[in-house]
């Protein structure tokens, strides 16, 4: 009897140490089955904000690029005008520093490949005598100066990979104009629509507008009509309850250029690429608008 019972006693102890272990066993499995699922959920998760981060820049990628290609057509024209009036300096070396300045004027865009090409090939200097090509670069930008080079471009300031447009399906990422293989559609017919809306420089005043209903932010833009016209009917038509306050106005020679400039230095404080609403302080914002404005960008 005593044997039997020292028997069921270890062979209960050694059940128990099963039992125990089995337990702590499958808490550990358990433990990882949860870790598991925790690192799925938020690989998942890092994956979505991914995804969506880059279909919003699709989203916002026609508008974006449109700006560039007008910054392109504006370059464009400018050299043009430049060109056509080379006669009216008396020398050479004139010519090419009045080509200069046109590549400051648009340093934006100046890395372009075409406008590149143009400075080395066509403007120079040899032995000391500068010499500009008027002919040969007008003559380039006929015949060179085309869609697809241009939206290759943009695509390239903006980052984008041209096989990411396929994402949104056909009313994003530029679709009007490009085949889903990739290659491009009509690219010239998008090219010569942005630079039919690129005119000459037109005056007006850059605003720093506030409103009671939007507190933090601050909306900057520009209006050929009065800053107080524009408030006006900003108010009577945004739908916000409270009318929009002029804080700031200054009067430019060219609207869209500067306030292009503008929107580029404050881009770290803008709500959204398609709205002109900035949350920043408005004494920051005038400062920004006073330095640009004086330099008359």
């Amino acid at each position: 009897a005593m044997e039997l019972a020292i028997a069921l006693t270890v062979l209960a102890v050694v059940v128990l140490g099963w039992t125990a272990r089995a337990v702590r066993v499958k808490g550990v499995a358990e433990a990882a089955s949860r870790e598991s699922k925790r690192q799925g959920l938020a690989l998942r998760s890092a994956e979505a904000e991914a995804e969506e981060s880059r279909k919003r820049l699709l989203r916002e990628r026609d508008y974006l690029v449109d700006r560039i290609l007008s910054e392109l057509c504006a370059a464009k024209d400018d050299l043009e005008r430049v060109l056509a009036r080379l006669s009216a300096w008396p020398t050479e070396a004139e010519d090419v520093q009045a080509v200069h300045d046109w590549k400051q004027r648009h340093e934006a865009v100046a890395d372009f490949t075409l406008f590149k090409q143009i400075l080395e090939e066509h403007v120079w200097s040899e032995e000391g005598e500068p010499f500009v090509e008027a002919e040969e670069i007008l003559e380039v930008l006929r015949t060179e100066f085309d869609g697809r080079a241009a939206l290759d471009y943009a695509d390239a300031q903006l980052g984008l990979d041209r096989k990411w447009r396929l994402v949104d399906g056909p009313h994003y990422g530029g679709f009007e104009f490009e085949r889903p293989d990739g290659e491009y559609a009509n690219a010239d017919l998008r090219l010569e629509k942005v630079c039919v809306e690129v005119k000459a420089p037109e005056g007006g005043y850059l605003y720093a507008l506030t409103n009671p209903s939007l507190p933090g932010m601050v909306k900057i833009g520009s209006t050929r009509r009065s800053p107080d016209a524009r408030a006006e009917e900003l108010s009577r038509h945004s739908g916000v309850p409270t009318p929009f306050v002029v804080k700031y106005s200054v009067s430019v020679s060219d609207c869209s250029a500067i306030e292009l400039a503008v929107h580029r230095r404050l881009a770290a404080y803008r709500v959204s690429e398609r709205r002109e609403f900035f949350r920043i302080d408005v004494a920051q914002a005038v400062q920004v608008l006073e330095e640009i404005a004086q330099s008359q960008w």
